[in-house]
């Protein structure tokens, strides 16, 4: 196991690439994602400081739409994306979903999906981000992802049922470093 009081010293004077929704939210301590992990528990929140190695899918494909079930003629558009975050003890892939990830970006959904010139900056911002290696401050959520017996048979699990951990970004804001 990893000794968690060196996980974050000797930053020095670093640019932090994101800002808090809420003020109040900056006092509360660093957590190491190896110890995120490890926890394994829902409905928590941490705070961690790491950089953004990669995301999933391509920028232009971080809106999903889906058909209102009431009126098929009309459709949401909502961002879906994943980061994958990195600090000295481990990596986690992060969800960054719906409010959150317009909180995150700036943006609506709905003007992401209509508009190219937007597309483009928010794409600029993505790959600036990764590229330079910029460090980030960042709210995780934990939630219950529940597996049934279907998902797990085809791979090679029998549990009946089982619930695993994801990870989502809440409250946080990328800033043009």
């Amino acid at each position: 196991m990893f000794d968690n009081s060196s996980v974050y010293r000797n930053l020095g004077n670093v640019i932090v690439g994101t800002i808090f929704k809420h003020d109040s939210q900056r006092y509360q301590f660093y957590t190491p994602i190896a110890s995120i992990k490890t926890v394994g528990l829902s409905d928590v929140v941490y705070k961690i400081r790491g950089t953004v190695i990669s995301y999933a899918p391509d920028v232009k494909s971080f809106i999903v739409t889906s058909e209102s079930r009431n009126n098929a003629k009309r459709s949401t558009s909502q961002f879906l994306f994943e980061l994958k975050i990195k600090d000295s003890s481990d990596t986690l892939r992060v969800v960054v979903f719906g409010e959150n990830a317009e909180v995150f970006l700036d943006v609506k959904a709905q003007d992401f999906a209509n508009d190219d010139v937007i597309k483009a900056r928010i794409a600029n911002r993505i790959d600036k981000l990764v590229s330079n290696n910029t460090i980030i401050d960042a709210f995780i959520q934990t939630y219950p992802i529940k597996v049934g017996h279907d998902t797990l048979a085809a791979h090679g699990h029998f549990d009946f049922d089982k619930t695993i951990i994801g990870y989502q970004l809440i409250d946080t804001v990328l800033v043009d470093t």
